[in-house]
């Protein structure tokens, strides 16, 4: 029986593709792991790089963290630092000598009202139990976290230095104004002391007696009204209290007492009144005696037939003005109107306008003027409407003691 290699040589066929298959597979096989070796060595050095970035930005920022430690507690201003509770977390070398370490974990509000003391300096407050401490207190917030930080910054030497400058200056003014006023009273002192002594000569006739004396007397009233206005200047011009008044109300007792001046010097006055009946806070005889003095200035720079008049309107505030055609000044004047002690006419003692100008400023108003020579004068005062609520504090916040 003849023997067939048929089965046999397709068995061979079929395994020989088999093992061709597996070397395929095991060749892709290799091809792969060495193509993962090639990714992961790309990863593994991209990875070194990149740690090796972080490392440098992390050293980075440690440095710059310190710095800014170092730079912190080197501040010659308090830190203060509060999370979201405002609650006091942490505070730098200044903060800690300000307030001192037992801080830490309070309630910054309590912290507040414990240690500080306000006073008469806006925006500044004493340190409790050290009156010599001033600080300014500025609180922002901290969008990431929510906390807040708040700078403690001394500002004591700049307020002593502050206080005594302004004590420098008073002293100053103080020797300008007693210098002033020698000169002021030298004057009708002189003349009144010269009138007297005629008065004491042998056979000097009745009627020569009796002008020396008026003389005399008119300069002592001179004196006497010279020496009133300068304690209603050092006094801070009387302004005894605010309270609601009329505007008209003022206006008609204006008129009343000017009118006749007004006449006897042949000037056309007029006084116009607004409209609506408007409250002002004012001290009544403070405010008349103010325009009083500028209607009676105005009056005596006009020639008679010239016109004097005052015009009050209404907007946001109470708006007075007062105008002339009179002679005017020129602009060395107009710059010095309010200076104490300063004043163009011979009879003058220079302290009206400046009285009337702290009448004005204790009546939270304000006032301007405007002139020019030949043309006329034009004084403008504004004065804030009637506030009860804001009247009623401040006469109790700024007493006024008339007993001198």
């Amino acid at each position: 029986m003849p023997i067939t290699t048929q089965p046999m040589d397709q068995g061979r066929s079929e395994l020989e593709q088999a093992f061709a298959m597996f070397t395929e597979a095991s060749r892709q096989l290799t091809d792969s792991y060495a193509e993962l070796q090639a990714q992961a060595q790309q990863l593994t050095e991209e990875l070194a790089v990149a740690n090796g970035e972080l490392k440098r930005q992390y050293a980075e920022k440690a440095g710059l963290s310190e710095r800014l430690v170092a730079l912190l507690q080197a501040l010659p201003a308090g830190v203060v630092e509060l999370d979201v509770s405002r609650q006091v977390v942490a505070l730098n070398a200044a903060a800690v000598r300000i307030l001192g370490e037992q801080v830490i974990g309070q309630d910054w509000s309590v912290v507040l009202s414990e240690r500080f003391e306000s006073f008469e300096s806006p925006g500044e407050w004493r340190l409790a139990g050290r009156p010599d401490c001033v600080l300014t207190l500025v609180e922002n917030s901290l969008a990431a976290s929510g906390g807040f930080i708040v700078l403690l910054h001394d500002v004591s030497e700049p307020y002593h230095m502050r206080q005594q400058l302004a004590k420098q200056q008073r002293l100053v003014e103080m020797g300008q104004m007693s210098a002033a006023l020698a000169h002021q009273l030298r004057t009708p002192l002189s003349t009144a002391m010269l009138y007297s002594a005629n008065l004491t000569r042998e056979g000097l006739a009745d009627a020569d007696r009796q002008r020396f004396a008026g003389k005399a007397l008119e300069r002592m009233r001179v004196l006497e009204h010279l020496i009133q206005d300068m304690l209603r200047f050092v006094k801070g011009a009387a302004v005894a209290g605010l309270a609601p008044i009329a505007v008209n109300e003022v206006l008609d007792e204006v008129e009343q007492v000017i009118a006749p001046q007004a006449a006897m010097a042949g000037v056309v006055c007029e006084i116009g009144h607004l409209a609506a009946d408007v409250m002002v806070s004012c001290d009544k005889q403070a405010l008349s005696g103010a325009l009083l003095n500028m209607l009676d200035n105005a009056i005596r720079a006009c020639s008679p037939g010239q016109q004097v008049m005052l015009r009050p309107s209404l907007d946001h505030h109470v708006r007075i003005c007062i105008e002339d055609n009179g002679c005017g000044m020129p602009e060395t004047v107009r710059q010095r109107l309010f200076e104490p002690f300063f004043t163009t006419r011979g009879d003058g003692t220079g302290l009206g306008l400046a009285i009337v100008k702290q009448v004005i400023d204790a009546h939270d108003g304000h006032i301007t003027v405007e002139s020019r020579p030949g043309l006329g004068t034009s004084f403008v005062i504004e004065l804030p409407l009637v506030d009860s609520v804001a009247i009623v504090n401040r006469n109790q916040a700024r007493p006024i003691d008339q007993s001198n």
